[in-house]
């Protein structure tokens, strides 16, 4: 909680989070812009809502004309970047 007071503050420019473990409960209201670097795994209908609230977390406080920057990071030919696909088929 204190890390994410000092993000919030502005005394951190980056903070980095697990989507697995804190894609809830924390709002990011100063957050501009989110770099997935994991794909939730599981069920495509779950991960995809693991991946939507996680990023909910900085856009839902946004002031409407703020822009929140979302970018995945996925390795071709692998699991991960075939998860990736089906998440966004849905």
């Amino acid at each position: 909680a204190a890390v994410l007071r000092r993000f919030e503050a502005g005394d951190k420019r980056v903070l980095l989070l697990s989507t697995d473990h804190s894609a809830s409960g924390s709002d990011l209201r100063s957050a501009t812009h989110i770099v997935f670097v994991d794909v939730p795994m599981g069920a495509a209908a779950a991960a995809r809502a693991q991946q939507h609230q996680a990023t909910g977390r900085a856009l839902r406080l946004q002031i409407h004309d703020s822009v929140v920057h979302v970018q995945h990071f996925v390795v071709q030919g692998t699991v991960e970047a075939e998860q990736h696909e089906r998440i966004n088929l849905l």
